[in-house]
């Protein structure tokens, strides 16, 4: 492994997602279904214009003719069983989106793959071209020729925003589509060397803390990790998080009450009609997600999860636990999974040191902090950006470069 700021740990004893992205080119992409275009970028102002960047680019057109210096970008919609039992919806197809390098069509070979989990209110296409991916790997590939990847742009977005990347009986089983269902889709489909050494997890936020939590299930599928701002709490964070305060403590508590007394027919509308008319409120939407995916029971009446709150405001114990362990719990889960995160080759921990949600960087310092309590290896990359300014110029600089070495790592 190497990194800007390398921090490889071997101690003694273990373990084990926040952002609408937007593309550069904003006029060519919609913002997440049933959010307004002046809403997206009132609330994500900065990806209205591409970041700054001291490197020049190729431009994200695409030539009608496949060149050898030149990859595919493909939009394939795939089914997934896996999200088809959720009590709020049922999903039968998701759209990711593809890069297959240049000499794929021609070389017979079999590539290694690269799986990236976009984050909250994201879609694949969004990130993809927000970080400039086709052109990015292109040039990259020009000085890098014999280091061909497949990569693949995956999106947690539902009704609610986000997944978390969890399996839930509210939303749908996530985690499953990522390991079952695209998994075996793109194994079927194109020529992967299908096995853990040669796949690669990496996310943003949302999708950072995705790829911890399934890099830490499924090391027999993924053997290296790069989490980029992941949604991490060290301790004591989660009380002052937006999803266990005012106002959206209040507006969840009003949600409850309103429809306590309904039929369970009447209370899903009810429930379908407050999600509308409040797309746009991306805190609260996000308190939404963040509870239906990690609630410790599920309720058959909408809004289906425990909230950490009562009617008179005093806490659930067992509902805060479970809701904020989505993001914390972090010294439990490590110990739980220590045997499973030391079955991964490699793991990268990616933050800007000027990240505008401060509980991100203190979280990311956190885990690393008990990943090497455990003696477990990993390196720490922090940098001078916010949440998501450098994400494509990080994409070619450390993104692409890590996970090439450590494919072709014995």
């Amino acid at each position: 492994m190497y990194s800007h700021i390398k921090n490889k740990f071997k101690l003694a004893s273990v373990m084990g997602s926040l952002i609408m992205l937007t593309a550069c080119g904003v006029d060519t992409v919609s913002p997440p279904t049933g959010q307004s275009k002046a809403a997206f970028y009132e609330q994500n102002p900065e990806f209205l214009n591409p970041p700054e960047s001291d490197e020049k680019t190729e431009q994200k057109s695409e030539p009608d003719i496949v060149k050898e210096t030149r990859g595919q970008s493909l939009v394939v919609n795939i089914d997934t069983p896996s999200l088809q039992s959720g009590l709020l919806e049922n999903i039968s197809q998701k759209a990711v989106k593809i890069y297959l390098p240049p000499n794929y069509n021609h070389s017979g070979k079999s590539y290694p793959v690269t799986y990236v989990l976009a984050g909250f209110g994201s879609s694949a296409a969004i990130m993809y071209d927000y970080m400039n991916v086709y052109g990015r790997t292109n040039e990259w590939l020009l000085a890098n020729p014999n280091k061909e990847m497949i990569i693949v742009f995956i999106d947690g977005v539902n009704e609610l925003g986000g997944s978390f990347y969890t399996n839930s009986t509210i939303t749908g089983d996530w985690e499953d589509y990522i390991t079952v269902d695209i998994v075996n889709y793109i194994d079927s489909q194109y020529r992967t060397i299908s096995d853990a050494q040669h796949r690669g997890l990496a996310g943003h936020s949302m999708g950072g803390s995705g790829v911890l939590t399934i890099g830490m299930n499924r090391p027999d599928l993924f053997s290296h990790l790069y989490s980029m701002s992941p949604g991490v709490f060290e301790p004591g964070a989660f009380e002052n998080h937006q999803i266990a305060t005012n106002p959206i403590k209040d507006k969840i508590l009003k949600l409850f009450t309103d429809i306590a007394q309904q039929s369970e027919a009447d209370a899903a509308q009810s429930y379908r009609s407050f999600i509308a008319s409040n797309k746009n409120d991306n805190n609260l939407m996000f308190s939404l997600a963040h509870s239906s995916a990690f609630t410790d029971k599920t309720e058959h009446q909408a809004p289906y999860f425990n909230y950490i709150y009562a009617a008179d405001g005093t806490v659930k114990q067992s509902a805060w636990d479970s809701i904020e362990s989505g993001f914390g719990n972090v010294e439990d889960r490590i110990a739980l999974n220590e045997a499973n995160f030391k079955a991964l080759k490699n793991i990268v921990l990616d933050v800007g040191t000027n990240d505008n949600y401060t509980w991100i960087i203190q979280g990311t310092r956190h885990f690393s902090d008990v990943l090497t309590q455990y003696g477990i290896e990993h390196d720490l990359r922090e940098h001078t950006g916010n949440h998501s300014n450098r994400l494509p110029t990080r994409f070619a600089s450390d993104l692409l470069p890590f996970f090439a070495e450590s494919f072709a790592a014995k």
